[in-house]
């Protein structure tokens, strides 16, 4: 897996968000700001997406075991990056990106 994995998952991402509105979802015209946070934040987690990845691969070849595995790259580092780009963070849409890299086979 290398940042082109990374970029479809974000686009996958960013379709779903751009669905047909449905009930609980977040509609593009509706008034306010969630929709434009949201894809801010599924556009500035491709970086962390990649070093996401390069950890898993590591993992799996034996290079790295999972409790030598540092919670800050995986989970901290990508949440205070797009907390820098974009003053606000979604967990909600970007923890279950980064959990589903990590544990893609």
């Amino acid at each position: 897996m290398d940042l082109s994995t990374a970029k479809s998952l974000i686009e996958g991402a960013v379709i779903g968000l751009n669905a047909y509105i449905k009930p609980g979802g977040i509609y593009r015209y509706a008034p306010g700001t969630l929709f434009d946070e949201i894809l801010c934040n599924l556009i500035t987690l491709i970086d962390g997406l990649v070093k996401v990845i390069d950890l898993g691969n590591k993992v799996r070849r034996g290079k790295l075991t999972v409790t030598n595995t540092p919670c800050k790259e995986v989970v901290i580092n990508p949440l205070k990056e797009i907390f820098r780009t974009c003053n606000t963070v979604h967990p909600q849409y970007v923890v279950p990106l980064v959990v589903g890299v990590w544990h893609w086979d």
